[in-house]
């Protein structure tokens, strides 16, 4: 699974991958609390 990942966020662009880092940072936010 993640390497999965990891060859999906590989092939994203780099603007994306920022958007997404964001994403991924607000759900394990979300999940923590």
């Amino acid at each position: 699974r993640y390497y999965l990942d990891e060859i999906i966020y590989y092939k994203i662009s780099t603007k994306e991958k920022a958007a997404l880092k964001r994403f991924i940072k607000a759900c394990k936010a979300l999940n923590l609390t």
